[in-house]
């Protein structure tokens, strides 16, 4: 996976490889060059988990329980596939955006111990130089040959905890 520098981003998707079984899977990633989010404030439902990496640019997101939240780049937005919400640039700012989509059982999980928490669908994480790379590097790692399926569910799952910021669960000590 070869993510260019940011200032030559231009929307596409990752080729991701597919899965015959899997407690859940990455539907779709990419990068959103000048994104329009869900195109303005109108409401919508996904149907599927996503993780939004801000990289440039302020945003918003707003759902249906109500308020509004601005995300400012190295932040991220939290998409349930079940909660009508809406994102995208505020008003004169062009918001630069990398996204992983999601699905499945294993992920439902999260919500019901809470790992997944509705009243939380944004925070912060890494300034987006660094971010990038990191998430570069964790493509990279689900791309390479010899990722199953299980292997590359596993590994969003850390990945995902960390940008999230859970807590350690356990040590393997």
């Amino acid at each position: 996976m070869n993510l260019p520098a940011i200032s030559r981003w231009r929307t596409g998707c990752f080729q991701l490889p597919r899965y015959s079984f899997s407690p859940g899977e990455i539907s779709l990633a990419g990068t959103i060059a000048d994104s329009a989010g869900t195109g303005g404030s109108r409401m919508r439902i996904f149907g599927q988990w996503a993780l939004v990496y801000s990289v440039s640019g302020r945003c918003f997101y707003e759902d249906e329980r109500g308020g509004r939240r601005e995300v400012e780049p190295g932040g991220w937005i939290l998409v349930f596939p079940d909660l009508a919400q809406a994102y995208g640039p505020t008003s004169g700012d062009l918001s630069d955006e990398l996204y992983v989509c999601f699905r499945g059982p294993v992920f439902e999980v999260w919500r019901e111990v809470a790992c997944f928490d509705p009243r939380r669908t944004t925070g912060r994480w890494l300034p987006p130089a660094e971010g990038v790379k990191v998430f570069k590097n964790f493509f990279q790692r689900i791309q390479s040959k010899g990722c199953s399926s299980l292997k590359a569910v596993c590994l969003w799952q850390e990945f995902l905890a960390e940008i999230v910021g859970l807590p350690a669960v356990a040590s393997l000590k």
